[in-house]
């Protein structure tokens, strides 16, 4: 049984273990694990290991993996990573897998200063990072310091600045609260076409010398070849578009590149390694292929996947829109809810002013009841007096009488008689005086208790109006609570629509409010009444007839709930772990183990015509594991080979390719280019706002070699396309000349 070999592929979001057998080749293993991911776009990608020697390589796929100088470990290791960048990731990267795993390598150069960026676009990045990571910012899901645990900044920027962590997160959050409503997706496509302006994004550095045997880099990316001199990684001196490379060879330590201009001189320059020389060629191979294909027509399968994407991507808008508007209507119901609990709380503070109200005015009914109890006894009393003078009015007169008639019927003396007569008359007169009083005073009593009784009964009247207007508040109330039930049920997706169903604002005022209560009046002062007529002597007065309770003339109305169809979004994408068990392929391996990063979940599947099978199991740590078995034979044909070398002769020590040049449209076409600020006036004004909130907190020495080469680029009005154009200026020959006196 030939010998097996187990093999880890780390990517940027998950490690892979697959076991292969020493017969394998690095395609094999390559095309295994785009299956695994499910990637289409596998001409950016390659595998890359450490050599024997601690330096990064290529796996090279027409080799057997176990022949190549990757360091002999258990298992093997590998990172899947980008080998070749695009020119214009906006119109080129298609699968949502492509543009996340590009978008986390990015971000990992940017962070770990790989990529030199500036301080407010390394804020600006970090507020779609936190976009693309969190969704739409919400101060409930996001309280301070929701960013304290991530990465988000490059450590040369928070050093260079005065600024805590807090500080930090507070300037990435206005931006992060700035991108509302921009899906996760949308928001890595703005990061990545920020990134792609960075100078030194994309570009492949070499340590190379010219026949002068001056340290030089040569940079190697997707628009073609570039010198840098040692000190400067972000401005390059010279440049040569792939369209003008004819054919690259080398022999040990020394490159030769022939250009297509037959005046010009062969490019030759010289590396430190013979590996250095293979991994170069195979960079510019891979670069010039996809500049050149670029430049054609798409393919047939090209134009499905964009046409897949493109139908993703609708699906994706139109389900955040109808997501859009699932949380605007909560929004309403909740902001409905809430007006109703305030107009509750507000007709409870209304009802218990009208309960103190109700209290004061019982107090002052009392006290009046009192004072016009008062005022009745001694109605009373005046009226028992006013009696007792009338009957000593008519003893009097009787007397008189009686005096008259012994007047006539005796012969008294005339001198005592009209004495005693003027005697009388003088009381008589005196008792006549006393009476005249007595009944103005009772006629006065009598008008003051008549007026007591109206403002009795005034008292009484307001009295009834304030219970009925409590009773009018406390039946409002209890409508409102019931209202409150039926508009807050338990949470559930039909209840997300807007509790009231009244087809406008009159309406669920009406119901709200079924009455307004007239204001209630403070009784007027005690007024005695001159038509008042006194009860008869001894009779009680009229009892106290409590008020009708009040009848709200208002039916209150029930509504339905609707409906509403909660979207489940899609499950977030986790990383799979899983153990792949075959037999012995075509391919040379015989098993695949995937495992997260981040899960301790295995998986297992069968590959069969039938489908797959899964079956789980637990190790003796407790850990659940499970085990995929595939039969490899029944898998779809491979992908197509990720990279064409046409023309390509290798022999050991020394390799050639001829690089092949048809006729295609749009040569040169990135000279015409400019950055995403220049175009998109919105972010330019982003980035000058964080520049200006940056500029007061920055310690200028702290700068670094290449701040100060971005501070003189911005200064002379240079950007990394400005500059493109600068170098490819003049022909071959007069660029290969500039690089030889260098």
């Amino acid at each position: 049984m030939p010998k097996s070999v187990n093999v880890r592929v780390i990517s940027m979001e998950s490690e892979m273990d697959f076991v292969i057998l020493g017969s394998t080749i690095g395609q094999h293993l390559f095309e295994q694990v785009i299956r695994t991911l499910g990637l289409r776009e596998v001409w950016y990608f390659g595998l890359q290991y450490l050599d024997t020697r601690g330096y990064t390589a290529w796996l090279s796929m027409n080799k057997r993996v176990m022949s190549q100088e990757c360091k002999k470990t258990n298992p093997l290791l590998f990172k899947l990573l980008v080998k070749h960048y695009p020119e214009d990731i906006h119109s080129e990267l298609i699968q949502d897998v492509t543009q996340r795993l590009f978008f986390l390598q990015v971000k990992e150069h940017v962070l770990t200063d790989e990529y030199y960026c500036p301080p407010e676009t390394a804020v600006l990045l970090a507020s779609y990072a936190a976009q693309a990571k969190f969704g739409d910012y919400n101060k409930t899901d996001h309280p301070p310091g929701y960013l304290l645990g991530e990465t988000i900044l490059p450590q040369r920027v928070t050093d260079q600045h005065s600024l805590s962590k807090e500080q930090w997160e507070e300037r990435i959050q206005v931006w992060h609260d700035d991108h509302q409503g921009m899906m996760r997706e949308d928001a890595i496509m703005e990061y990545l076409k920020i990134s792609q302006d960075l100078e030194m994004y994309g570009v492949n550095y070499f340590d190379i010398k010219n026949k002068k045997g001056t340290d030089l880099y040569l940079g190697v990316d997707s628009l073609g070849l570039s010198i840098y001199e040692k000190q400067d990684k972000m401005n390059p001196k010279i440049g040569f578009p792939w369209n003008e490379v004819k054919t690259i060879s080398f022999v040990d330590k020394k490159f030769t590149i022939k250009p297509i201009d037959k005046k010009s001189p062969d490019f030759m320059f010289y590396a430190s390694r013979l590996q250095v020389n293979k991994r170069i060629i195979a960079l510019c191979m891979g670069n010039h292929e996809l500049y050149m294909r670029r430049r054609q027509p798409d393919s047939i399968e090209i134009q499905q996947m964009k046409s897949q994407a493109e139908e993703e991507r609708q699906h994706r808008h139109s389900d955040r829109a109808r997501l859009e508007d699932e949380r605007k209507l909560r929004e309403t119901a909740e902001m409905e809810r809430e007006k109703a609990q305030t107009d509750m709380a507000n007709m409870e503070r209304k009802l218990e002013v009208v309960q103190k109200e109700t209290q004061r005015a019982q107090i002052e009914l009392e006290n009046q009841m009192a004072h016009a109890s008062k005022l009745d006894e001694e109605r009373r009393s005046a009226l028992e007096e006013a009696q007792h003078l009338e009957k000593l009015r008519l003893e009097a007169e009787d007397a008189k009488s009686n005096l008259e008639q012994q007047a006539f019927t005796q012969q008294k003396s005339k001198e005592e008689l009209t004495e005693e007569m003027s005697q009388y008359t003088v009381k008589i007169n005196q008792l006549e005086e006393a009476k005249e009083r007595k009944e103005k005073e009772a006629l006065n009593w009598q008008q003051q208790a008549q007026k007591a009784e109206e403002d009795l009964q005034k008292t009484q009247e307001e009295l009834q109006r304030a219970k009925s207007i409590s009773q009018s508040y406390q039946s409002t109330i209890q409508q409102g609570n019931v209202y409150q039930q039926e508009a807050n049920p338990p949470t559930s997706p039909s209840n997300l629509i807007s509790p009231f169903p009244y087809r406008n604002s009159r309406q669920r005022q009406d119901i709200v409010s079924p009455s307004s209560p007239p204001p209630y009046k403070a009784p007027t002062p005690y007024q005695p009444s001159a038509a008042y007529q006194p009860p008869a002597p001894n009779q009680p007065p009229a009892p106290y007839q409590p008020p009708a309770p009040y009848q709200p003339p208002v039916s209150y109305q029930t509504h339905s709930s609707v409906k509403d169809t909660q979207h489940q979004p899609p499950a977030p994408t986790s990383n799979l772990t899983s153990n792949v068990h075959t037999g012995a392929s075509k391919y040379g391996y015989e098993q695949v183990v995937i495992t997260d990063k981040t899960s301790s979940q295995y998986g297992s599947m069968d590959f069969n015509s039938t489908g797959l099978n899964t079956q789980s199991s637990q190790n003796s740590s407790g850990t659940s594991h499970s085990t995929q078995q595939a039969n490899f034979n029944d898998f779809p044909p491979p992908p197509p080979t990720m990279i064409n070398m046409p023309g390509g002769r290798y022999e050991d020590g020394n390799q050639t390719a001829d690089l092949q040049h048809t006729s295609v449209e749009r040569q040169r076409s990135e000279e015409s280019r400019v950055t995403e600020s220049n175009k998109n006036s919105h972010l330019q004004m982003q980035l000058k706002k964080l520049q200006n909130d940056l500029e007061g907190a920055r310690n200028e020495k702290e700068n670094t070699k290449y701040d100060n080469l971005h501070l003189e680029n911005v200064k002379a009005g240079r950007d990394k396309y400005k500059t493109l154009r600068q170098i490819r200026m003049g022909n071959t020959k007069q660029r290969i000349d500039e690089f030889e006196a260098m």
